[in-house]
């Protein structure tokens, strides 16, 4: 059965980025290989087996550690919701690797205290899943990562930070890094320590729990996609000073009102207010910044919006998915804005 790369976080990194476009063709190749779901399946024939996906099984650890190293092509490895004890040191021997998942997003996997020194062999890594592991030694974690010269995204949610180990600022190829779940994190120091990643554009803080930006935001210059969902924000001060920020998603933030800092980003490309019912969307639609192209209103509750207001915007395409919204209206907003594409489901 032929099935597709699914990641938590693919719909946000692959919006118009070169970073995106390369991760999607990666996928889009290793979507041609079947992908095994047992160990014994695989190792009928372990040299044709390029994608693993052990997720949510009980895994004989022993088993996994003798057997890894049988599998030479592989590219694609999911362990998460296992609660292993350890990631298999025969590890070192997949060099063609380029995917690991070691996650556990809602119950956090207590027993896993380290890497194993071999991760540093795989040079063809690109996506690392460490989420809900919190008893990781981090600064040894990350000095070992440091050694993966093509490791551009990193998922870290669940981790009970509150401050992130300056080893972090070793990654230097990073360009994704993923915080969210982290409600105790300390933005202040984690802003000041990834400014020092210079090739970081793309970080997610979903979920913790903030309710404004510290100053420290200013220090990111190229952020370009910023995923902030599931927070309570008061203020988003300091957005309108990152210079390359062109994407922006704030779902589920209990936003009443559009955040009048957004006004001043002049490179926003894609917004997203998903989940937001409380806002007067008519007025969101007056107060647009013209930079926008794209505005994701899905899941909100809507069942009317002014003609006028759709027939002045300069959006090329408006998200309206979940949404309240009969076909006959559906149709005079098209009409109000023929050069509006309009997606309802």
């Amino acid at each position: 059965m032929r099935l597709p790369i699914s990641f938590i976080f693919l719909a946000l990194f692959a919006l118009n980025t070169s970073w995106g476009q390369s991760f999607l063709e990666i996928s889009k190749d290793l979507d041609q290989h079947i992908v095994y779901t047992s160990i014994e399946e695989a190792l009928t024939n372990p040299e044709e087996v390029y994608r693993l996906n052990l997720n949510n099984s009980e895994i004989n650890e022993n088993l996994l550690e003798e057997s890894l190293h049988k599998f030479i092509n592989l590219r694609d490895l999911k362990l998460s919701n296992t609660f292993i004890s350890q990631i298999p040191s025969s590890i070192g021997h997949l060099r063609k690797l380029q995917f690991l998942e070691v996650g556990h997003l809602k119950e956090q996997n207590l027993n896993l205290f380290k890497i194993p020194e071999s991760i540093q062999k795989l040079k063809e890594i690109v996506y690392i899943n460490l989420i809900g592991n919190p008893n990781l030694e981090w600064d040894e974690t990350f000095l070992c990562l440091s050694k993966l010269p093509k490791l551009i995204n990193i998922a870290l949610m669940n981790n009970n930070y509150k401050k992130i180990p300056k080893e972090v600022t070793a990654l230097s190829s990073l360009e994704m890094i993923w915080l969210g779940k982290n409600p105790n994190l300390d933005l202040e120091d984690a802003f000041s320590k990834l400014s020092r990643l210079d090739h970081l554009g793309q970080m997610g803080l979903g979920g913790n729990g903030h309710t404004q930006l510290p100053k420290e935001i200013v220090l990111l210059k190229n952020i370009h996609n910023l995923w902030l969902s599931g927070n309570n924000w008061k203020s988003l001060n300091g957005l309108q000073h990152l210079p390359k920020l062109s994407q922006l998603s704030l779902h589920n933030c209990n936003l009443s009102v559009f955040p009048k800092e957004l006004i001043q980003c002049t490179k926003l490309e894609y917004l997203s207010f998903l989940g937001n019912p409380m806002m007067d969307f008519d007025e969101v639609l007056k107060v647009i910044p013209p930079s926008v192209k794209t505005l994701n209103l899905s899941d909100n509750n809507i069942n009317n919006l002014s003609l006028d207001a759709l027939g002045a915007i300069s959006l090329e395409k408006l998200i309206l998915n979940k949404n309240n919204i009969d076909e006959r209206d559906l149709k005079e907003y098209r009409k109000a804005n023929k050069n509006l594409e309009i997606l309802h489901n």
